[in-house]
């Protein structure tokens, strides 16, 4: 059996779970990553996204390495995720329908993937 290891925050006792800190730590630590992107959770998520994918229920990707040149000019899959269509951490809106796009979760992989490339290239 996998010994869990001590949390990754300095002079914290508690065990760490998969994300190498403890519970407390984890949550303390993803609401100071939201913060500073300017992320939205809770309940106006919830209504934000709801309100997206009952709008626009298909992927609004036009190609991309998940589903490729299609025909009609767009993937044909159901959307299951709510994209920013400019990203938070490049100044996008978290909750403004606007920047919101509903995507299937290949495509979503995809921009996310291209996206997290562009960041890493600028750093």
């Amino acid at each position: 059996m996998k010994r869990s290891s001590v949390c990754a925050e300095p002079g914290c006792p508690e065990y760490a779970n998969g994300s190498g800190m403890c519970p407390h730590h984890r949550q303390k630590h993803r609401r100071e990553a939201d913060r500073r992107v300017g992320r939205v959770r809770g309940s106006k998520w919830r209504t934000a996204r709801a309100a997206t994918l009952r709008t626009n229920p298909w992927c609004a990707c036009k190609g991309c390495e998940h589903c490729g040149d299609q025909p009609q000019g767009r993937c044909p899959e159901v959307a299951v995720e709510v994209d920013h269509v400019i990203p938070l951490n490049e100044g996008g809106a978290s909750t403004e329908l606007a920047n919101l796009q509903g995507l299937c979760h290949g495509c979503h992989v995809a921009k996310t993937r291209g996206e997290q490339q562009r960041q890493w290239n600028r750093e």
